[in-house]
């Protein structure tokens, strides 16, 4: 019996939830049904569009058809947009980001909608569904409209002032380094009946074949009109000089191992622009720009190429320096992926805003430094790999130099001045030969192979064509079950002779990287598409172009390359797979060096100066250096760099690969000698007698212990300043003595093992650097009490002591050491503090620290905060890639305004909020990517951080930056 009871329960039980469940289905159905049925579909977790039966054909209620446009109570002023939506949510007829069934990411571009600002577009469309445009579009401003087509209406839409709208979104903005960032305009579509077709949806109404690309680089390399510099530098110069020695380089003799001439346009050309770029090349990385958007690399997915870039670009010392005079090129260090990521608002269709960004920021920089505005920005560059990249820089970055992913000539690039970016997965990055590589020719079955979704309109019209037509062509969409069981997507692509690419939602595709990475010839099928570095690489070599509308004779094309002829081109396509590896350490000719040197070779071939380095005897840098200054100086009323000084009295030869000065004169009166980035072994005994020397600059030279050594009985010198020795081949700190007067020393990236000899500095000494040594113990500096900085970066140390007398210091770097303990020795007036990359597990030792302003704790081992409440001052917290699993002891940071937790275990977004509450007037930025609460529902990818009680209320200042992460509750929505 009480078996039977318990049957019976569980019985009806089920019958309740099954009832339950039918009733939800029933409700959502209904919903689905009413007149804010669309809103509601609009809004599902996926973002799709449901489309109900017979859509298209009924009739809008007046209800469903006007839409109110008006910023909410809640939003405004705060940067947060909420459209009040009577009813009716539009839908743009466009496209989402949807992913690949072989994972990869293909974005539409939204070209379109380019050009509409401070406008309401209603769009009609009532026409075919193959027109591109509707059928009527009008573009109103501050009016009401009333129109009607085929029976479809659109009735009162009220549009509020555009001048409310945009007052209330340039809310929105932040600020980069003082200049206020936002100021965008709203675009509200209106898709009434059916959707309209993209451009990527349609074929290119022009087509530029590889031969007339082909005719315009060469027409380019001959006029080089594209710089016209206000006045000349130095820098142009050595342009000039290296571009008369590509031109005219002689037949390479010996070939390196790693270079394929046949795969080059002119190797001899090629090798030596290399070899130029690798001596003079100096490039300078605006700081200005703050994350998620500058500075913050993306190393994941299909744009990884441009986070790559930047990375290993920010974090190179060869070709960076510090001082912009001394630069070549200008790179401007923003994401694409993530300015899209962090200012677009998905769905809304409008980009505006992303321009605007962008604008203002090219105006900052133009302001505070007068280069850009010196060639309109034609020796600045950016790497972009989204879509949207030529698009959001086509105005304001017109004549820069453009890395792009999307090399569309009908979107704006430029052959001869922009780069084609290879679009790529990145594979292993410490082990990037991994898995490289496939069957020989004579192995490979399989004629040609294509696998993957269907993005615009190419891939169905290869479908149409060779799906199931042919067994020697496995043409698929995503791959059937049967045939990936049997062989999956790269054992495919190792069978078979060809690969074919063709575009999807943009002309660029990973497919073309991915065939070159298993050995099989890639078949390009994209109109208009600028393969990647078109200036140097000959396609023709080891590839395959088709044009769109010969897919058809896809197969006779294929067949009719002789097997000779195919067997050379798959030689060629594995010799050219050096060329597309990214390594974690740059490699020559890979693909970090092969976009650097795309960059510096289009710029060589651009320039144009007023006069030339040649023109004047070598005797005669210190006149030159005056004319040039005194030309920059005729031109720009305000210098926003400081110390420009007297060029009289300063003689700069940077980069001139100078093995001797022997030809160099030396004005007596000197005051600074900057020989960096030469060839120099020696040093010149003129530079004993030059009495008045402030600054001697010996960086980056080949100069040793023997011939550092008579500095120490140059008594005239006893004046010196400041003495840079940092990146030689020194194995010991040099005698300094008789520097009575010395404010900096720099001794980093040299082979010194030890501080003895430190010990003779003056006790003037303000400023010490030794900084990628072999030092392992912190000796013989306790006199040098007037210390305010202090660098001993990735070195061997393993304990922080000898630092009591430091009572003037004020930075201390000791990132990239092994140090397991912090004993700061009780340092009260230290403002900075870096100790990343080190054997850190706990934060104890900073609380006599009040002055500290920086503390730099990321890629230890901690896994708890603490010893922070007294840091009353600390304005940058940085304790990324840590194991720590919540936010405690900050409570009490006021003046808190960068917060860096990225790359922890930290699962909870509500103890944040309470943990950054007393820093709310303050803080700016808090980043927490790659943590456990990333992965919550309520986790927002971009948000403002202005005032407020808590994260969810932080909208209200339009000073702040945007930043990371914030959870989104209730009716706030961030």
């Amino acid at each position: 019996m009480e078996v039977r009871s318990e049957l019976r329960k569980q019985s009806r039980s089920g019958k309740r939830k099954w009832a339950i469940l039918v009733g939800i289905v029933a409700l959502t159905h209904i919903l689905l049904l009413l007149s804010y049925g669309d809103a509601l579909r609009y809004l599902l977790p996926d973002g799709r569009r449901l489309k109900l039966p017979n859509e298209n054909n009924a009739l809008m209620t007046p209800s469903r058809n006007t839409l109110a446009v008006n910023v909410s109570e809640d939003s405004a002023g705060s940067g947060i947009h909420v459209l009040e939506k009577n009813g009716y949510v539009p839908d743009f007829g466009l496209r989402n980001e949807s992913e690949d069934d072989e994972g990869f990411v293909e974005n539409v571009d939204f070209e379109s909608f380019e050009d509409a600002k401070d406008s309401i577009i209603i769009k009609e469309v009532a026409g075919s569904s193959d027109s591109l445009f509707p059928s009527e579009t009008t573009v109103m401003q501050n009016e009401s409209v009333s129109t009607s087509n085929n029976g479809h209406q659109v009735q009162n839409v009220s549009v509020q002032s555009q001048k409310n709208v945009k007052s209330s979104m340039s809310s929105a903005g932040f600020s980069i380094a003082g200049s206020a960032f936002g100021n965008s305009s709203l675009l509200v579509s209106k898709n009434v009946s059916k959707k309209k077709k993209m451009r990527c949806d349609l074929p290119p109404k022009s087509v530029t074949k590889m031969d007339e690309m082909n005719r315009i680089l060469a027409r380019h390399r001959r006029t080089s009109r594209a710089m016209r510099l206000r006045w000349s530098s130095r820098r142009d110069e050595e342009i000039l000089t290296a571009r008369k020695e590509i031109e005219n380089a002689p037949p390479v003799a010996t070939i390196e191992r790693q270079l394929y001439p046949p795969i080059f346009r002119n190797v001899s050309m090629f090798k030596r622009s290399y070899e130029l770029m690798e001596r003079i090349l100096k490039v300078y990385v605006y700081k200005e720009g703050n994350r998620p958007i500058f500075h913050t690399p993306i190393l994941k997915g299909l744009y990884a190429s441009e986070g790559w870039f930047m990375k290993l670009m920010e974090g190179n010392k060869q070709y960076t320096v510090k001082d912009p005079r001394k630069a070549h090129l200008y790179y401007m260090p923003f994401s694409a992926r993530m300015l899209e990521y962090t200012l677009y608002v998905r769905n809304s269709h409008n980009r505006t805003n992303l321009r605007q960004f962008l604008k203002e920021y090219t105006e900052h920089i133009s302001s505070k430094y007068p280069f850009f505005n010196r060639t309109d920005g034609a020796d600045h560059f950016l790497v972009a790999c989204h879509d949207w990249a030529p698009y959001e820089t086509r105005h304001h970055m017109e004549h820069c130099i453009k890395a792009l992913c999307n090399a569309d000539v009908t979107a704006g690039f430029k052959i001869g001045r922009d780069i084609s970016l290879p679009e790529t997965y990145v594979r292993a990055a410490k082990n990037p030969l991994r898995d490289l590589g496939g069957k020989p020719p004579s192995q490979r079955r399989t004629l040609a192979f294509y696998a993957g979704s269907m993005h615009g309109y190419l891939r169905q019209i290869l479908l149409q064509h060779w799906k199931d037509k042919d067994p020697d062509m496995k043409i698929f969409g995503r791959m059937p079950f049967g045939v990936a069981s049997k062989m999956n997507y790269i054992e495919q692509m190792k069978s078979s002779k060809y690969c074919i690419c063709p575009k999807g939602y943009e002309v660029n595709s990973p497919r073309v990287v991915e065939s070159i990475f298993y050995e099989c010839v890639p078949v390009i099928i994209s109109d208009n598409f600028v393969p990647p570095f078109f200036e140097v690489l000959d396609w023709s070599a080891f590839s395959v172009i088709v044009a769109e509308k010969d897919i058809p004779r896809l197969k006779d094309i294929l067949l009719s390359i002789p097997e000779e002829k195919y067997v050379k081109m798959q030689m060629a396509v594995r010799k050219a797979q050096r060329h597309f590896l990214w390594h974690a350490k740059p490699e020559k000719y890979d693909l970090f060096h092969m976009v650097l040197h795309s960059i510096w070779y289009n710029r060589v071939f651009q320039a144009k100066q007023k006069f030339a380095l040649d023109q004047f005897p070598q005797s005669s840098f210190v006149v030159i250096a005056s004319l040039k200054q005194k030309a920059m100086n005729s031109e720009k009323e305000d210098e926003p760099l400081e110390e420009i000084g007297d060029s009289s009295n300063v003689l700069d030869l940077t980069s001139y690969q100078l093995h001797s000065l022997d030809t160099v004169e030396l004005p007596p009166t000197l005051i600074e000698l900057d020989l960096t980035a030469n060839r120099l072994s020696g040093l010149d005994t003129r530079i004993a007698q030059l009495s008045t020397l402030k600054k001697l600059s010996l960086r980056q030279n080949l100069i040793d212990d023997s011939a550092v050594e008579p500095l120490s009985h140059w008594d005239a010198l006893s004046d010196l300043e400041e003495l840079i020795l940092r990146d030689n081949k020194l194995a010991k700190v040099p005698d300094i003595n008789i520097f009575t007067k010395l404010l900096v020393f720099d001794i980093s990236f040299n082979e010194i093992t030890s501080l003895e000899g430190i010990s003779k500095a003056s006790s003037t000494l303000k400023e010490l650097y030794v900084s990628k040594n072999e030092v392992n113990k912190i000796v013989e500096i306790e006199h040098l009490h007037n210390l305010q900085i202090l660098e001993l970066g990735s070195n061997r140390l393993r304990v922080m002591e000898n630092l009591e007398n430091f009572t003037k210091l004020e930075e201390l770097w000791l990132g990239r050491n092994r140090i397991k303990v912090v004993n700061l020795c009780g340092l009260k007036c230290i403002k900075k503090i870096s100790l990343q990359s080190n054997r850190l597990t706990s934060m104890k030792g900073f609380e006599e620290c009040v002055a500290l302003e920086e503390l730099y704790l990321s890629h230890n081992g901690i896994s708890k905060m603490e010893g922070l409440s007294a840091l009353v001052n600390l304005r940058v917290l940085d304790v990324s890639n840590n194991k720590l699993t919540s936010v405690d002891d900050i409570q009490n940071l006021t003046k808190l305004e960068d917060l860096w937790l990225n790359d922890n275990q930290i699962e909870s977004l509500e103890a944040i909020t309470e943990a950054v509450t007393g820093s709310k007037e303050k803080l700016t930025t808090i980043y927490l990517e790659n943590n456990p609460c990333a992965k919550s529902s309520d986790y927002v990818a971009v948000c403002l951080l202005p005032r407020g009680s808590d994260l969810r209320a932080w909208a209200s200042n339009s000073g702040n930056q945007y930043v990371d992460c914030v959870s989104v509750k209730g009716n706030s929505r961030v």
